[in-house]
């Protein structure tokens, strides 16, 4: 996921944008732009996943607008993440270090 810099001018309907909420990036559709008291703009987002829609996001919380994406790279990522994935990663690995080792005992002998 690439996500640019982007002035909240030029952001329209249906653009997924990155924002910071809580000190955690979020990345959401727009689904409602409005216009605060003061004139600046507030988005409303909604996550294509989610059903419900998301609190107001204020221009000052936008990081950038998504310029380009690439499913399933982050796949491997997530995985990883969980607790089987690590199990599983850290299973392999040690495998391949017990293997490595025996191999280098053997051609020693």
């Amino acid at each position: 996921m690439v996500i640019r810099p982007v002035d909240s001018n030029e952001i329209e309907l249906g653009d997924i944008i990155a924002y910071e909420r809580n000190d955690k990036l979020i990345v959401h559709r727009v689904v409602v732009i409005d216009e605060d008291y003061d004139g600046s703009l507030i988005f409303t987002t909604r996550g294509d996943s989610n059903l419900e829609i998301d609190r107001s996001v204020h221009s000052n919380q936008i990081v950038g607008r998504l310029y380009l994406y690439v499913p399933i790279v982050g796949h491997p990522f997530v995985f990883l993440s969980s607790p089987l994935g690590l199990t599983l990663f850290l299973l392999v690995v040690g495998l391949i270090l017990v293997l490595v080792y025996k191999r280098t005992r053997q051609s020693r002998s």
